[in-house]
């Protein structure tokens, strides 16, 4: 038992080394990403905002009741589509835009939609809104400033925080002249966005490398613990089959060594009158009688600790693993290593 604790807690300490290891390193990734970020200011219309050197401007076109102007990167469509209108009309666009019936007074996450729509705090006119779509996320801002509609938003095919980021970085350097069109009341509410959406919309690169190394982790422990789950157990019919233990261990650390191969299983040891038996998976792997078993179990130093070592012939196991069976060796060790190994070997020689 205490070997299978031991590679609990290894892989439970495999896991926080893991993710200790990749938030040090997002962590800086992070910084020189910062660090290295550059935006141009852009004049559209009566208003100027700041965008990243990486978005060229595409040909100007009119859609309708817009002027669209679109920029473009490798990845990301960001566009400025500018139409007369009030205050009144933004609350429709929005509706249409998300396929809503109802807007939320303030604002709502509505997982049947993939969406997250936010009107923006007094004094500013209009909202904030992602929706998710065939993979792609789309940020809009839709604001009314001096008779004019302002529908910015950003196409991109990923819901990482970064490019969230990005499109608030850009909204809120908005301004008409030295005015501000969003403030600090709007800028600080749009930090707490991806946790209103429960991460669905958007998670940062630690929320997302730390989540997938956790899952494996935890996924490697699950299959270990299912997989050991009976391995190392006495069968539970022990009386039936007239067997009155005199000692037993369950668990116990166990090597087969077949050749220059070794696995690594978990036994069930039991010692009565007749001899001592040997159980895999709940069946018994082998049964030495009480003088052959004086003989056959030695004490062993190995590298890190003492065990018991028995050698046997293949044609001696009963049950054998599915390694063992098909092994070309026909002498196979087994190496235990249980809690009470003096116990065990003293019970042995005074039976």
């Amino acid at each position: 038992m205490k070997s299978k604790t031991l590679t609990i807690a290894g892989i439970l300490l495999g896991i926080i080394a893991l993710n200790v290891f990749f938030l040090k390193t997002l962590t800086e990734v992070e910084k020189k990403v910062q660090k290295n970020a550059q935006y141009k200011t852009i004049k559209i219309e009566d208003i100027t905002l700041k965008i990243p050197y990486g978005l060229t401007p595409q040909k100007t076109k009119t859609v309708k009741v817009w002027k669209v102007y679109p920029f473009k990167s490798e990845k990301i469509f960001f566009r400025v589509s500018v139409a007369r209108g009030n205050a009144d009309a933004l609350g429709k666009i929005v509706k249409i835009d998300l396929k809503l019936k109802k807007l939320p007074e303030k604002e709502g996450f509505i997982l049947t939609k993939l969406c997250y729509v936010k009107k923006l705090p007094f004094p500013e006119k209009g909202y904030y809104y992602i929706k998710h779509k065939n993979k792609t996320n789309h940020y809009v801002l839709l604001i009314e400033n001096k008779g004019k509609i302002y529908y910015i938003d950003m196409l991109v095919p990923s819901t990482l925080k970064i490019n969230k980021n990005m499109f608030d970085t850009i909204i809120l350097s908005i301004k008409d002249g030295e005015r501000k069109l969003l403030g600090k009341t709007t800028e600080k509410e749009l930090k707490t966005v991806c946790t209103k959406t429960y991460f669905i919309l958007c998670q940062s690169e630690k929320q997302l490398i730390l989540g997938i190394s956790s899952l494996v982790g935890i996924s490697i422990l699950l299959i270990f613990l299912l997989v050991t789950r009976k391995m190392g157990k006495l069968p539970e019919d022990l009386t039936a089959k007239g067997i009155i233990p005199i000692y037993s261990e369950e668990d116990v650390s166990t090597s087969m060594v077949a050749g220059t191969k070794i696995q690594k299983i978990y036994t069930a040891i039991l010692v009565e009158s007749r001899g001592i038996h040997i159980f895999y998976k709940q069946k018994r792997l082998i049964f030495i009688e009480n003088q052959k078993a004086k003989e056959a179990l030695k004490e062993e130093k190995f590298l890190f600790s003492k065990g018991i070592e028995l050698v046997v012939n293949k044609n001696q196991i009963e049950n054998p693993p599915f390694s063992i069976k098909w092994s070309v060796y026909q002498t196979i060790k087994f190496r235990f290593f249980p809690k009470e190994r003096e116990r065990i070997m003293q019970i042995i020689k005074n039976l």
